[in-house]
């Protein structure tokens, strides 16, 4: 009875072993993937705001900007890098009177699906990033006024 209740256990926990192995991902590939984000993105329903993705060496890197009065204001920096094992995304508010730095990780990746999280700030607390192939979704979930809120924004591919 007791060699049963051990083998049950044993079976048990290299299953569970088996399953978390195959649900891991890596930073590596997760940055490789993320490589397919490079372009010039045009906020959908709106003509003055888009989001452009390029890579500088081991950086990929990304500028938030709006067209306003013929004048063009930056708005956020972004930064994906890999440091180990981890894939680490800044970004950077320009557009607050004091600017404000976030720092996220990786914490999630489902296909061209790429989720990123961070302790600093209730909102946007996470960042889902998914790419299609001629556009890309960007939610932002969190909390604002003790209500859990979730925004998604569909930038549009251009040439």
């Amino acid at each position: 009875m007791r060699l049963h209740f051990f083998l049950i256990l044993f079976i048990a926990s290299v299953s569970l072993s088996c399953e978390s192995k195959k649900n891991k991902f890596s930073a590596e590939q997760s940055f490789s993937a993320l490589q397919a984000m490079k372009g010039n993105y045009q906020l959908e329903f709106d003509n003055s705001s888009f989001l452009y993705w390029e890579q500088k060496d081991s950086l990929l890197v990304g500028t938030a900007y709006a067209i306003q009065n013929a004048d063009t204001i930056l708005t956020e920096f972004h930064t994906m890098q890999l440091v180990g094992d981890s894939l680490l995304y800044n970004v950077m508010v320009t557009n607050n009177e004091i600017p404000l730095t976030i720092d996220y990780s990786l914490q999630g990746k489902d296909g061209h699906q790429f989720q990123f999280s961070t302790t600093e700030r209730e909102f946007p607390k996470e960042l889902t990033y998914k790419i299609d192939e001629n556009q890309l979704l960007v939610t932002r979930k969190g909390i604002i006024a003790e209500s859990e809120q979730e925004l998604t924004e569909v930038y549009k591919k251009i040439k």
